[in-house]
């Protein structure tokens, strides 16, 4: 069977389209994607995250870098010391050492997961959809000034007794400024 001549192209623009869409599916790289933005504070992008939808009892949907990083936190909290190796399910290695200088090397052999996850986690993270990814990752990096001052501030709240992450509770409020 022969195919019109105009096909060829066709075919070849939805295979570049395809192998696009499957790039992208992996996942933004926290270090490459986002030289200028710090992994400290993606770390605790997705740690608030994390803390925010335990409390809130409810699911983030999230980037497979959020996921990613999040897999990275839950080996180290797997590692006697937070030092070692510790396998996934999926066969993803993940190294945590001590550089002795008060900082920390980490690597992975590959992307981890949402099934990666430890119960407990992967409750509260949803993939989100990959062809919808970009748009988020471009979303999250342009807000991430904003976010690392509202996690400072959050964080200088809890340590004046201003804010109880179980909640606001009786004749309190989690702005400080509120009247009790």
């Amino acid at each position: 069977m022969t195919t019109p001549s105009g096909c060829n192209g066709t075919r070849k623009r939805l295979l570049a389209r395809l192998e696009d869409l499957e790039a992208r599916a992996v996942g933004a790289d926290p270090f490459r994607d986002f030289p200028d933005w710090s992994i400290e504070d993606q770390v605790e992008e997705v740690r608030d995250a994390l803390r925010l939808h335990r409390i809130a009892s409810t699911a983030q949907l999230a980037t497979d870098r959020q996921i990613h990083l999040m897999g990275l936190l839950c080996a180290r909290e797997e590692l006697p010391g937070g030092e070692g190796e510790h396998r996934f399910p999926s066969g993803v290695v993940v190294s945590w050492s001590n550089n002795g200088d008060e900082t920390w090397k980490v690597s992975a052999s590959g992307y981890v997961s949402i099934e990666d996850l430890p119960e407990g986690v992967r409750e509260h993270f949803k993939r989100m959809d990959p062809v919808e990814q970009p748009e988020r990752e471009r979303w999250l990096y342009a807000d991430r000034h904003r976010a690392r001052e509202h996690r400072e501030r959050m964080r200088r709240w809890e340590a004046a007794g201003a804010f109880d992450p179980k909640g606001p509770g009786e004749g309190r409020s989690y702005w400080p400024d509120a009247p009790s």
